[in-house]
């Protein structure tokens, strides 16, 4: 703190971050603990729910060949229920020992 006028003020500094070259940057949804395992160890593990598409149905709506001789086609693009795969990816996991 310094004085100013008589009056207290309070300091401020910028304090710079910098990232580590190993760092990473991701999400998790949930986090859940185990253990303890056959070491003795605990394990925290963060995880994000997600669902992924394995593949998609194209239906050919309609095909024709434009006034400059270009072909066109339109497709409907349909995603089935058996398409979708839900799954929980691991993202971070920490032993830990009490």
């Amino acid at each position: 703190m310094t004085k100013e006028n008589g009056n207290i003020t309070k300091e401020s500094k910028k304090l710079p971050h910098r990232k580590s070259p190993t760092f990473i940057s991701d999400h998790a949804t949930g986090a859940a603990l185990s253990g303890p395992s056959n070491d003795g160890l605990f394990h925290l593990t963060f995880y994000s729910d997600s669902i992924s598409i394995s593949s998609e149905t194209m239906i050919l709506d309609s095909s024709k060949v434009n006034d400059n001789g270009i072909g066109e086609s339109i497709y409907n693009l349909n995603i089935e229920q058996d398409d979708l795969e839900n799954f929980r990816e691991d993202k971070a996991r920490i032993a830990l020992s009490f």
